[in-house]
């Protein structure tokens, strides 16, 4: 009898003792994915082909790469890119994208590197006065962390009242003369999620809303309430960028409130109200579907910051750091869908970037700040 005793503990016994060994394993760290938005303002090509201020050199072409990747970033939305002014000049893009490989193979010690980022900027915005060829939303990421899923797309269907390039319509009514640009990745070591980013770049403020809406605070809320009704809030339309997980980011040229008084207050009609929010605590209305990432968290901070040099060269000897400190604002925004909520660190950074360089070169990078947030995913297994 005690030898069957013995028999049963080994047999049923040290199995659950081995299993529970098994349970008690280190869990896999999350996968961190970094989102940054960042206006670049009128890039076009570095060197004796920029031909719009600020005029830039190979220097600053390094600044602004070193820029991108300390931010950690794993896909930016950029806006304001410029496409080459002939057959024969050389792409912004192209120059960019280099520099940030370039850079990237440096710092890993890769011998025979491969072609880490990638990007594509749109084709059909509107052309800009002082540009020829038009100022362009473009994405740009890394290939070891994300894969593109389809092909990056832009949102040509939200453009309204321009054609061949001119207004057709009167100025409250136009939309998306900065075509919206899209696409949907899918996070390479956690293969389970995927997520579409879309990049904005809205029409420049003017006086607000304080003495009543002006044309163009009636047309920055047209062009979000056709992005929420039109393409958003209609899967239908949306094709292989559908996705449940949205990160909408840009230069929306406003603060987070007022965008959300111009829909909420301002709006004709209430498909389009309480959707966007500005604490996560607010998802507890069923109606709501972003929220501005940056949260109520705009002051003190500033994304953009007036530059003299939208005037004459000359100005550059005179000027001072505090001179550019008068006129800053919150104009650039991360915001992510219900759906992401629970993969944000409720954290967001801004870089600025005039601290580590001198002012005769940091007025060169941009007038804005690059925005950055992080998501983390669960690790493959």
């Amino acid at each position: 009898m005690k030898i069957l005793l013995i028999t049963f503990i080994i047999l049923f016994v040290a199995p659950i003792v081995l299993i529970a060994k098994d349970s008690t394993s280190p869990a896999l760290s999350p996968v961190y994915i970094g989102i940054t938005s960042w206006n670049i303002e009128i890039f076009d090509a570095v060197g004796p082909d920029d031909h719009t201020f600020p005029k830039r050199d190979h220097r600053h072409l390094e600044m602004i790469a070193q820029t991108i990747l300390g931010a950690g970033t794993d896909v930016i939305g950029i806006q304001e890119m410029i496409p080459p002014r002939s057959a024969s000049a050389p792409s912004s893009m192209d120059q960019l994208l280099s520099e940030l490989n370039r850079l990237e193979n440096k710092r890993n010690e890769i011998k025979d590197p491969p072609e880490i980022w990638k990007g594509k900027a749109g084709k059909s915005s509107i052309m800009g006065k002082s540009t020829i060829g038009g100022i362009h939303t473009a994405l740009i990421w890394n290939t070891k962390t994300l894969e593109l899923l389809g092909k990056v797309t832009e949102l040509t269907q939200l453009k309204r009242g321009y054609g061949f390039g001119k207004p057709t319509s009167s100025k409250e009514e136009l939309r998306f003369p900065r075509t919206p640009l899209a696409a949907r990745f899918r996070v390479r070591s956690a293969p389970a999620n995927d997520f579409v980013v879309i990049v904005l770049h809205l029409k420049a403020q003017t006086s607000g809303i304080d003495g009543g809406l002006d044309s163009n605070d009636i047309r920055r809320r047209g062009e979000w309430e056709d992005l929420l009704r039109n393409w958003i809030m209609k899967p239908e339309v949306q094709g292989s960028l559908k996705d449940s997980d949205i990160i909408v980011m840009g230069d929306i040229n406003e603060s987070s409130s007022v965008i959300i008084e111009l829909l909420d207050k301002h709006s004709i009609d209430d498909d389009v109200r309480n959707r966007l929010i500005r604490n996560a605590a607010d998802f507890s209305d069923p109606r709501a579907l972003l929220l501005f990432a940056s949260g109520t968290k705009e002051f003190p901070y500033f994304t953009y910051q007036w530059n003299a040099e939208k005037g004459e060269p000359k100005y550059y000897a005179k000027l001072k750091s505090n001179f550019l400190n008068w006129d800053t604002k919150f104009l650039d925004h991360i915001l992510i869908s219900r759906s992401l909520i629970d993969n944000w660190d409720e954290k967001f950074r801004i870089d600025y970037f005039e601290k580590r360089y001198p002012l005769e070169d940091h007025i060169r990078l941009s007038d804005h700040r690059p925005v950055s947030i992080r998501l983390r995913f669960p690790a493959k297994k």
